[in-house]
């Protein structure tokens, strides 16, 4: 039995997911995906009347998954959720890989790249999830945390307004400037400290995909756009083209 929620992811769940009921088990994929939105089977006992509501504001009773109950989360949802609370409850919930794939897409579609890498990152770092998927789920969402990695990296970070209250004191322009263009030369060499450890973080992830499988393909897209972001063309185009003559 699963500890139930804390009272800060109720209420976000309550404000950021709609709960309906559906007939039979949902299991399938069409079933779960229900299109563009995320869909998560309530398998949990104790935990169902603490989030879980139906359309028309009633509470449901129960919160087993064969009454059918789910948590529902809409695309335009996803940017307001924390990667945390999500996280949460796709581990209380005990949520298949694909749903945390789904997941992290959902944010990636919202422009929220470091909210879907953070949120895969807490699958793969989490044994209890991990283990108990199969070899495919386990590669699949090996190398979409990878790939969701460079996606942040391709992203602009910025160091954020570090020297704008000292820059309104510098009395003389030449100092300004100056203040500016260090400021500039110190937030590229962080954006590019931050991307190249996400680069590494990437790596690391389609390394331990090799370790499980050598030749899978998503895991062959990921190194080929990992080379790709680090100029090493003919390595990329090694992967690609590699990759071009199996799927022949």
């Amino acid at each position: 039995m699963m500890d139930p929620l804390t009272s800060e992811e109720d209420d976000d769940l309550q404000q950021e997911s709609s709960t309906d009921k559906v007939n039979g088990d949902v299991s399938d994929d069409d079933d779960r995906t229900n299109g563009q939105s995320l869909i998560i089977p309530v398998t949990t006992s104790t935990n169902g009347n603490n989030y879980i509501a139906s359309k028309n504001g009633e509470g449901s009773n129960g919160g087993n998954s064969s009454s059918g109950l789910f948590v529902e989360i809409f695309p335009e949802e996803m940017p307001s959720i924390r990667p945390t609370t999500l996280s949460n409850v796709l581990r209380d919930e005990r949520a298949p890989l694909t749903t945390w794939c789904d997941a992290s897409l959902l944010y990636m579609k919202s422009k929220r790249e470091k909210e879907g890498c953070e949120l895969l990152t807490s699958a793969v770092d989490s044994d209890d999830v991990m283990s108990g998927s199969n070899t495919n789920d386990r590669l699949r969402v090996l190398a979409s945390a990878g790939i969701a990695a460079l996606a942040q990296a391709n992203r602009p970070i910025t160091a954020g307004g570090e020297s704008s209250s000292e820059d309104a004191n510098v009395g003389a322009a030449s100092n300004l400037l100056e203040n500016l263009l260090e400021a500039t030369k110190s937030a590229e060499k962080a954006d590019e400290d931050s991307k190249e450890e996400l680069r590494a973080l990437a790596d690391a992830r389609f390394t331990k995909a090799d370790n499980i499988n050598q030749v899978n393909p998503m895991t062959w897209i990921g190194k080929g756009m990992l080379n790709l972001a680090q100029n090493r063309l003919d390595q990329a185009r090694f992967f690609f083209d590699n990759l071009t003559l199996r799927e022949c």
